[in-house]
């Protein structure tokens, strides 16, 4: 089981799961029910095919899109429907490249591991998304997605410090797609936002 591959993995499901809106936008709004259930059902479906992810991801990946194209509790935008499907792809092509078969240990590890690892990748992009939002970029709107594809990573370098430097790049990438996901909420972080929302 190589930890690596893990954590990436842990990464794009993360991704997933935040394009849709699944992700909760601060701990305390965390429930574990938000993030879990889809990954608890791919982790399900491998285990019905014997690990083989050419068997179990077809069949997830049609549910996701079922749901986001047919939704029962909540509406999808165009642009979120989009960034799912995108972000979906990106999974199938990285499980493809790195995953061609999972073994128990792995699954197992996964089983028991999962919530608390997406919590700690979600807590470093919230830290950054939040050191963003109240960072003064010279932008006059710096909630654009040009604005936040060029300043995003010069603005957060002090938190980025604290997190293990053989995870920063990635969850770089990660908090900055969080904040180009949910523009929205955090405008009400700036000091011109803030209460709007």
């Amino acid at each position: 089981m190589n930890p690596d591959r893990i954590d990436a993995l842990v990464d794009h499901l993360c991704m997933v799961l935040d394009a849709m809106g699944e992700i909760p936008l601060s701990l305390r709004e965390a429930r574990a029910h938000q993030f879990e259930k889809y990954p608890r059902e791919l982790l399900a479906s491998l285990e019905k095919h014997g690990g083989d992810p050419q068997l179990a991801l077809p069949e997830w990946l049609t549910r996701i899109q079922r749901l986001m194209l047919n939704p029962k509790d909540k509406e999808y935008g165009g642009l979120q429907i989009a960034n799912v499907l995108q972000e979906t792809e990106r999974l199938r092509g990285f499980i493809s490249e790195n995953f061609p078969h999972f073994d128990r240990e792995t699954l197992r590890h996964l089983r028991a591991s999962l919530l608390a690892r997406v919590l700690a990748t979600m807590a470093n992009c919230w830290e950054l998304a939040r050191a963003y939002s109240y960072s003064d970029t010279g932008a006059s709107d710096k909630f654009t997605p040009e604005s936040i594809n060029r300043d995003f990573a010069r603005s957060v370098m002090e938190e980025l410090q604290r997190i293990p430097e053989s995870r920063r790049n990635a969850i770089l990438e990660l908090a900055k797609k969080h904040v180009l996901f949910h523009i929205p909420y955090y405008r009400a972080f700036t000091k011109e936002g803030r209460g709007e929302n």
